[in-house]
């Protein structure tokens, strides 16, 4: 399924690290201008550990608790603007200490 739609459809990395050599592949056939780009550092960068979703907080659900609504009111609701994240990143780094 990730190598078909995840990567066929989206052309996004799939997350079964197995399927990252044959990402590649599927990657140059359905884009062939892409053959002359070195797309293994997409999976050398993984392998690395670098875009691993890790926790950004040393109290990761306090944080999570108040920048989640604060994203959803800028971002989906949209009655503020991201200037209110000012005081929301002053509220994390109350729960932070």
């Amino acid at each position: 399924f990730q190598l078909k739609a995840v990567v066929g459809s989206e052309g996004i990395i799939p997350v079964l690290k197995s399927l990252q050599k044959e990402f590649i592949a599927k990657v140059r056939e359905l884009r062939p201008n892409l053959n002359n780009v070195r797309l293994e550092t997409i999976t050398e960068a993984l392998e690395w550990g670098y875009p691993e979703d890790t926790p950004w907080f040393d109290k990761q659900s306090e944080a999570v608790e108040i920048i989640s609504p604060a994203l959803e009111k800028v971002f989906t609701v949209g009655d503020v603007g991201p200037e209110y994240f000012i005081d929301i990143a002053k509220q994390v780094d109350a729960t932070q200490v």
